[in-house]
């Protein structure tokens, strides 16, 4: 399968205004949806964070992602959001072709090349409302699971930044196309 470029841009909305170029358009995010489906199940979870000494440890392995043309579903990682916060579901709507949207916010997703798919996740302020609530469970676990008292320090000023700011990019690693 060839590679499906999704990117697109302002520009590019003029020359899909036609409607039989919008179906196709469709079909080829559908085709990309439908092979990350069968295929991606791990990425990233990356937290855009201001202080450069806290991004190495805002990077988070994330290994039950589920995606399809209707869909987005993962679990947040336990080091910035409690098991409150921990389940993600977000659902195509008709807001655009490339969004999804749920309770707690909004998935913009697009292929980035022919082995990832880039989400922007901006949740909204019912979730921050939920991170914030349970931040003491979040700071539990991320005590119980580190040994060095600098990392620790530093890990929980990135999950009291996330709950404060809580928004991300995904990277889905999809397989071979």
């Amino acid at each position: 399968m060839p590679n499906i470029e999704l990117y697109i841009d302002k520009r590019l909305d003029n020359f899909f205004a036609n409607s039989e170029l919008e179906s196709m358009k469709n079909i080829l995010i559908l085709i990309a949806f439908l092979s990350a489906a069968a295929n991606a199940m791990t990425g990233h979870f990356i937290i855009p964070i201001d202080d450069p000494s806290l991004v190495p440890l805002s990077d988070f392995r994330v290994n039950n992602i589920k995606i399809s043309p209707d869909s987005l579903s993962f679990t947040m990682p336990p080091e910035i959001a409690s098991a409150v916060a921990y389940e993600v579901k977000f659902e195509r709507n008709d807001v655009g072709v490339n969004t999804l949207n749920s309770y707690f916010g909004r998935a913009h997703c697009l292929q980035a090349d022919e082995r990832s798919i880039r989400c922007k996740i901006n949740y909204n302020s019912l979730y921050q409302k939920v991170l914030i609530e349970n931040l003491y469970k979040t700071m539990d676990y991320v005590q119980r699971n580190t040994q060095d008292i600098h990392e620790l320090t530093d890990r929980l000023l990135v999950a009291e930044w996330f709950a404060g700011n809580p928004s991300g990019i995904l990277y889905i690693e999809i397989g071979s196309i």
